[in-house]
């Protein structure tokens, strides 16, 4: 059944990848340097990007269960981990981002799922990495936790600061970390089968 999980897990984080790319050719009145990708998901042609938001929600959550079928410590906190990441991605696809000038309280709902989704995948990638045996991918899944939760803090920071300062590239951070997540789990869903 893992198999299965992984699988479908591969197939909807390449979907996503593709929901991604379709997203930014027919939405050419967003700026892909300063509009994040929730912006995408406004408008008519925002469903496409809702739904790959629901694959890689789906992709985390497969993956979270795969890894607590190994029955290793520390690998189950991170699935955990893991799966709280995914389900903070469908509350992003959920509640869908508002325009600052909407109350913060309507805005609320899907900045708590970003923030989420933000710092919980690093956690659970540094808490899996320790039970990785295979060296290459223990590295590669320790640079991966390192360098998104550098930019979860950078990020952070952003975006409190967006009140004050204009911040022309923050789309392009926050999708530099979407596609550093995306790739961990394209090359773990390829293989968790192997039992690391």
């Amino acid at each position: 059944m893992t198999k299965q999980l992984n699988l479908i897990a591969f197939v909807c984080a390449i979907v996503f990848s593709a929901c991604v790319v379709i997203a930014h050719l027919i939405n050419t009145e967003l700026n892909w340097l300063s509009h994040t990708l929730s912006q995408y998901a406004l408008g008519d042609k925002g469903l496409i990007i809702t739904f790959g938001f629901y694959c890689i929600g789906l992709t985390q959550v497969l993956l979270a269960i795969s890894f607590l079928s190994l029955r290793q410590k520390g690998i189950s906190k991170g699935a955990t981990l893991l799966f709280a990441a995914g389900i903070g991605v469908f509350i992003i696809a959920l509640f869908p981002t508002q325009p600052p000038s909407v109350d913060i309280l309507l805005r609320l709902p899907h900045i708590a799922g970003a923030i989420s989704y933000f710092l919980l995948f690093p956690l659970a990638v540094l808490a899996i990495s320790p039970g990785i045996k295979t060296a290459g991918l223990k590295k590669y899944s320790f640079v991966t936790g390192y360098a998104c939760l550098v930019l979860f803090v950078l990020l952070l920071v952003l975006f409190i600061a967006k009140s004050w300062v204009d911040v022309p590239f923050f789309g392009l951070l926050e999708k530099l970390n979407i596609l550093i997540i995306n790739a961990w789990l394209i090359v773990f869903s390829m293989h968790i089968n192997q039992r690391f």
